[in-house]
C-alpha cells in the first residue's frame, strides 16, 4: 500500500532488534513478536473451521527478491503467483513453494522469475486463478481495474466491469480478489463506498454484475498521534464450500516508527446463506497482533491470502502474505504465516 511506503521508523531500531522467537504459536496465547489474541477452536469453530495450528512468520530474503508483496495465488502443483504492487512493471512472479506436510509451514520458496504483462505497473494488489478458465485476474488499485491475463502475464483483453460498481477511490480502492470454482469473481474496495459498511461483490463467469452482499467491519482502535494510519479490508478468499473468509487490517505507524503496529482479523462468512443485498453476519477465525519496538521486529502488513496444499492429518494451509515496502530500510521483512486450518 502506497501510504505505508512513507514509514518513518528510526534507523536506530535495526541495532536493536533481535531475532523472532521460534515458538508454534498454536501453544500460547501471546508471546514476544506475534501476539495472538483469538482465534476460533475445534469446540468452537467459525462456520465449522478452526485453528488447528499458527506457525511462525517466515522470510526467503535469500532465495526471492525484495517486494512489495500484496497477493497470491496457487497455479499448479507447487508452483504460485504473487502480485508486487510496485513490481518493474504490471504482471506477476512465479514461485516455487515447497511445505512441511505435518506443521502445514512453508520450508522453501525459490523465485521462478518476474511475467511482465507489458503494461504499466498499475498499483497490483490482488491476484486469483480462475480454474474454470486457466487464466489469471489481477485487481490494480491505480485505476480500479480488474484484468484478466494468460499463465505468461498477457492481457486477454477481458475485463471485469468494475467502475459500474465501484467509483475511484485513489488508494483506498479495489485490493481484495479472488475466484470460486464456479468460476464466479468476487472483489470489495479496501474503503467503505459510504459510511461504514462494504460492498462485498460478485461477478459471473461471462464477467457480468451478479450478486452483492454487505459487510462490516469491527470498530477501529483508531490512530494513535500523527503518523501513518490504514484501515480496511486488504483481501477475500473464497474456500470450495462456500465460506468467504475476509481479511480485516488495521495497522498505525506513529511518527518516529516505534510502537508501530498491525493488528489482523479473518473472519468467516456464508453468502450462500444470505440473501442478496443482505448484511453478512461473520464469526471470527484468528485475530493477531505484529509489530515494531526496541525488541519486537514481527511488524507485517498482510495484505494476500492463498491456500496451500492438503496436509497429512487433511487440514490445509492458509497463507498470509506481507507488504514489506521493498523491507523498508533493512527493518522490515517479506513476511509469509501459514495458519493450519481444521474443519475443511
Amino acid at each position: 500500500m502506497n501510504t505505508i511506503s512513507r514509514l518513518a521508523i528510526s534507523a536506530v531500531l535495526a541495532a536493536a532488534m533481535l531475532p523472532l522467537p521460534l515458538h508454534g504459536a498454536g501453544k500460547e496465547k501471546q508471546r514476544r513478536g506475534l501476539n495472538v489474541m483469538e482465534f476460533a477452536t475445534e469446540k468452537k469453530p467459525a462456520y465449522g473451521l478452526y485453528i488447528d495450528k499458527i506457525n511462525r512468520q517466515r522470510s526467503f530474503s535469500k532465495t526471492l527478491p525484495g517486494g512489495n508483496y500484496s497477493g497470491m495465488t496457487h497455479l499448479s502443483r507447487d508452483l504460485y503467483a504473487l502480485v508486487d504492487d510496485k513490481s518493474e512493471a504490471d504482471g506477476f512472479r512465479m514461485v516455487r513453494v515447497r511445505f512441511n506436510r505435518h506443521s502445514g509451514n512453508i520450508t522453501r520458496m525459490d523465485d521462478l522469475g518476474f511475467r511482465s504483462s507489458g503494461l504499466t505497473n498499475s498499483d497490483g494488489e490482488g491476484i486469483a486463478l480462475n480454474s474454470t478458465t486457466g487464466t489469471i485476474f489481477m485487481s490494480r488499485e491505480a485505476d480500479n481495474s480488474i484484468l484478466e491475463y494468460d499463465l505468461g502475464a498477457k492481457p486477454t483483453g477481458r475485463a471485469v466491469p468494475t467502475d459500474d460498481i465501484f467509483p475511484y477511490n485513489g488508494n483506498l480502492g479495489l485490493e481484495s480478489l479472488c475466484c470460486d470454482k464456479q468460476g464466479n469473481i468476487w472483489t470489495t474496495t479496501e474503503s467503505p463506498l459510504s459510511g461504514d459498511v462494504h460492498r462485498i461483490q460478485r461477478f459471473n463467469p461471462e464477467l457480468e454484475i451478479d450478486g452483492y452482499w454487505q459487510y462490516r467491519m469491527d470498530n477501529p482502535l483508531g490512530a494513535s498521534g500523527s503518523g501513518i494510519y490504514v484501515y480496511g479490508i486488504s483481501e477475500l478468499l473464497m474456500l470450495d464450500n462456500g465460506r468467504l473468509l475476509v481479511l480485516e487490517r488495521e495497522a498505525n505507524v506513529p511518527e518516529g516508527g516505534l510502537g508501530a503496529y498491525v493488528v489482523n482479523k479473518i473472519y468467516v462468512t456464508m453468502p450462500s446463506s444470505a440473501a442478496e443485498g443482505e448484511l453478512l453476519e461473520k464469526q471470527l477465525l484468528v485475530s493477531f497482533r505484529t509489530g515494531i519496538d526496541l525488541i519486537d521486529r514481527s511488524f507485517a502488513n498482510y495484505e494476500g491470502l492463498c491456500l496451500g496444499p492438503e496436509l497429512s492429518d487433511g487440514s490445509y494451509p492458509l497463507i498470509l502474505v506481507a507488504d514489506s515496502q521493498n523491507q523498508y530500510l533493512g527493518i522490515l521483512n517479506d513476511w509469509f504465516m501459514c495458519i493450519r486450518l481444521g474443519g475443511m
